[in-house]
């Protein structure tokens, strides 16, 4: 009767010592993805920081947004759209960083609310304009906010 009971008692154990075991594992994979989500993030920042330093010293890129604002998408070349479309990739990378630090608590509300939600209503037209939401690249819940920031002509920002 004893050496049930010790058995029993160790199976017991044993089921919990393998619960705590995969609990370990998974909270080890969950913390090893949001790392891995974490370099990704950093690496699109970078990029888009990298694009905004050419757009910042680069007449060229300038003239083509002029050109493209005054005369529309048909007035482009091929290298001038795909110019464009780049920069604002990198923008929308940038935003979706912002986006994900706001997920994590790690953006504060104020910048959240006057001014990413603003900058999203601005850029969204160019986005959709060059076809950039419907891709993989764009985080599903980044997409959505995209999708329902109000418009931008009811913010009081200078862009």
């Amino acid at each position: 009767m004893k050496a049930e009971g010790v058995r029993a008692n160790a199976e017991l154990i044993g089921i919990f010592a393998i619960l705590a075991s995969l609990l370990l594992v998974g909270y080890e994979i969950r913390q090893t993805r949001l790392a891995i989500m974490g370099q990704t993030m950093i690496a699109r920042a970078q990029l888009s920081g990298d694009a905004d330093q050419v757009f910042r010293e680069s007449d060229f890129l300038t003239a083509i947004y002029i050109k493209y604002q005054e005369n529309g998408m048909d007035a482009l070349t091929k290298v001038e759209r795909d110019t464009i479309a780049t920069d604002l990739i990198a923008t929308k990378y940038r935003y979706d960083v912002y986006y994900y630090q706001y997920e994590l608590g790690l953006l504060a509300e104020d910048f959240y609310k006057y001014d990413f939600l603003p900058n999203i209503a601005y850029f969204r037209p160019y986005w959709e304009a060059f076809g950039l939401l419907g891709d993989e690249t764009t985080r599903p819940s980044f997409k959505k906010i995209i999708e329902t920031a109000p418009d931008a002509s009811i913010w009081p920002f200078e862009n």
